[in-house]
């Protein structure tokens, strides 16, 4: 009777039965106490548990014997009571593998990955060698604590022993390894596997899919398809995840149907989130608003899905939405939730929110585990305007990761504050927080808006200890434009040479450079090197070269580059083409050209209009001022129509 109420969880009735066989005096034996001691741990009954206990103990059902003590430590660990667990442990003189598990399968349950694994070194030591199910949870305190040495040294050990057949120890080796990035590793285990279950497949799509590969992730969907094994929840939302990747729209709606029909969308929330993912990212707004309505009860994971989704079609006020009626549905908000509403209070800069949101985190306590949050909290006091608030989040930071450091740099730079970004900067270098990618883009940009060529150099120094200059060209292109602009060419050039994919956007840094010096030549000597080396010019380029053509009244050139940029590389000129070529008309005295071009602009373009306006005051020429003026009035008016 004991046994079949423990098969169907019935713990109260398990209790109840065993108070009617004391009141009969029957005795119970050792396979009773085992049904006893694991209702009291499910029902989290400690003064029962402790009074069982007691009574085992005194029918010397404890003495050697292994079976009895192991349920004891798996109790006290269920009730969170280690301390306990382990006085059992150490109460026996000697342990057997069924000991040790007990003690360390407990504290990997209870996260204390750290003692598990102490535990489980401990007992290598001794007499007592581990078998596969002890690795089982060795590997999962490994995967717990990060500790990926740990981990391969126990899979040659597993290999060693011959355990690495077992499903259970290859499923998270394939998810250690996955976990870390190391693909060919996870895939390796995955082959060596006699025996997969769809555990081991979701495992190894799972890792693809973090480290974005989706293309392989479908292939190998493909693959448990053919071996005719049936997919569950996990392996639909993945395939769903891979879909909304690579924008597969008509495979992730062909997917829908098949969920549908096989009945895992009612009340199957991680797939209805999967959906609402992929939908999001479709750009699918309806769809994934369709998916979440059709759910009766809404978690949080469902909540975050569809804020993000509103949130990556620049949805903001929609998201703000989802999150007020999340709120009004009693759901509450975790770290994913906060960050994607402050994202949205960035896009808006509703400062006033963002402060309201900041005091629910405050309240929630998140900031104080979560770097993250403190992260987008201090961009969203940046994007709405207050840098004194954003300081005062970073300042509160306990721990200050180099993303901290950046968005705060970033801000000053954003707000014009140069100086201030790069003594944070430097202060962030004596802390031995080192700089990223990011950082130093942002370190370049300040030094390059103010001259601070000492910093700039010291960046420099940063950017070779890293070996950036050979592989990031983002990189390579600021420090070129920091020391154009500060007139460094000789220096400018060197870094140019080193850098071995010369795009468009380093060119354009370089001619821009030389321009706001007044060095038109270069320029154009620069030009005719890039059309040599086979890169072709974008508007931008031409931008710099009709200024600098302008800014020299060099006519003649100007008009053959603006022809040569319609007529060769088929650019539709934009308002600063124009306004390049007014400004040198105007300069060269050749304004009665314009008036054709006037006609040729948009009715809006009264930026080019004033320039005119300004060139015709300049020379003199009034009746072309006053065609123009009229062509202002009529552009007014058509825009208050």
């Amino acid at each position: 009777m004991l046994e079949g109420y423990s098969e169907y969880g019935l713990r109260e009735e398990v209790l109840q039965c065993f108070e009617h066989m004391q009141m009969e005096g029957i005795v119970p034996s050792s396979v009773t106490f085992l049904y006893i001691l694991k209702a009291c741990s499910k029902l989290g009954d400690i003064p029962k548990s402790i009074e069982i206990h007691g009574e085992i103990a005194r029918a010397g059902l404890l003495e050697n014997n292994y079976t009895m003590g192991s349920a004891l430590i798996n109790m006290y660990m269920g009730l969170d009571l280690s301390g306990v667990a382990l006085e059992v442990f150490k109460s026996f003189v000697h342990h057997d593998i069924a000991l040790w598990k007990a003690l360390v399968a407990g504290y990997v349950e209870n996260e204390f990955e750290e003692e598990a694994l102490h535990c489980f070194e401990v007992m290598q030591r001794g007499p007592i060698s581990p078998d596969a199910g002890a690795y089982v949870y060795a590997l999962k305190a490994c995967s717990g604590t990060g500790e990926l040495v740990k981990a391969i040294e126990f899979h040659h050990e597993i290999i060693e022993k011959g355990y690495n057949e077992d499903i259970a120890i290859g499923n998270l080796l394939i998810d250690i390894y996955s976990d870390f990035g190391l693909l060919n590793d996870a895939e390796s285990v995955f082959d060596g596997l006699l025996v997969r279950n769809i555990v081991s497949w979701n495992t190894l799509v799972a890792g693809y899919l973090k480290y974005g590969l989706p293309s392989i992730a479908l292939k190998h969907l493909e693959r448990i398809q053919l071996e005719g094994l049936c997919f569950n929840s996990v392996t639909f939302a993945c395939h769903l995840n891979a879909c909304g990747l690579i924008k597969a729209t008509k495979m992730g709606q062909k997917i829908h149907e098949e969920i549908g029909v096989k009945g895992f969308l009612e009340d199957n929330l991680s797939v209805g989130t999967a959906l609402i993912d992929m939908y999001g990212k479709f750009g699918m707004l309806a769809e994934a608003q369709k998916v979440f309505d059709s759910h009766l009860e809404h978690d949080v994971g469902l909540w975050n899905s569809l804020i993000s989704g509103y949130l990556g079609q620049m949805e903001s006020e929609k998201a703000l939405h989802c999150f007020r009626q999340m709120q009004l549905e009693c759901c509450f908000a975790d770290c994913g939730s906060f960050v994607s509403v402050l994202k949205a209070c960035a896009m808006m800069q509703a400062l006033a929110l963002g402060k309201t949101l900041h005091a629910m985190i405050l309240g929630s306590n998140f900031l104080k585990n979560d770097s993250f949050i403190s992260n987008n909290l201090i961009d969203m006091y940046i994007k709405s305007g207050s840098l004194p608030d954003a300081h005062r989040v970073f300042d509160k930071i306990p721990t200050l990761d180099v993303v901290a450091w950046t968005s705060l740099i970033t801000g000053y730079v954003e707000h014009g504050y140069c100086k201030a970004a790069l003594e944070l900067y430097t202060t962030m270098n004596s802390l031995e927080t080192f700089p990223n990618e990011v950082t130093l883009l942002c370190g370049l940009k300040a030094c390059r808006n103010i001259g601070a060529i000492a910093i700039g150099l010291e960046i420099h120094n940063d950017i070779e200890l890293k070996g950036l200059l050979d592989s990031n060209l983002a990189v390579g292109t600021a420090l070129v434009a920091m020391y154009m602009n500060c007139g460094f060419f000789a220096t400018a050039q060197r870094v140019f040479d080193r850098i071995p994919v010369q795009s468009v956007v380093l060119w354009n840094a370089l001619m821009s450079g030389y321009g706001q010096h007044g060095h038109s030549g270069e320029i154009f000597f620069a030009f005719e090197n890039m059309l040599r080396k086979g890169i072709h010019p974008d508007p931008d380029t031409f931008a710099i070269i009709l200024s600098a053509c302008s800014r020299a009244g060099l006519l003649h050139k100007g008009s053959l580059y603006f022809n040569t940029m319609c007529s060769e590389f088929c650019i539709k000129p934009s308002l600063e083409h124009h306004t390049s070529m007014f400004d040198l008309l105007g300069r060269t005295g050749a304004l009665g050209k314009a008036a054709a071009r006037i006609m040729d602009l948009p009715i809006s373009d009264d930026v080019a209009r004033r320039t005119i306006l300004y060139s015709c005051n300049k020379w003199g020429n009034i009746e072309l001022g006053m065609h123009t003026f009229e062509q202002m009035l009529l552009s007014n008016q058509c825009n208050q129509c």
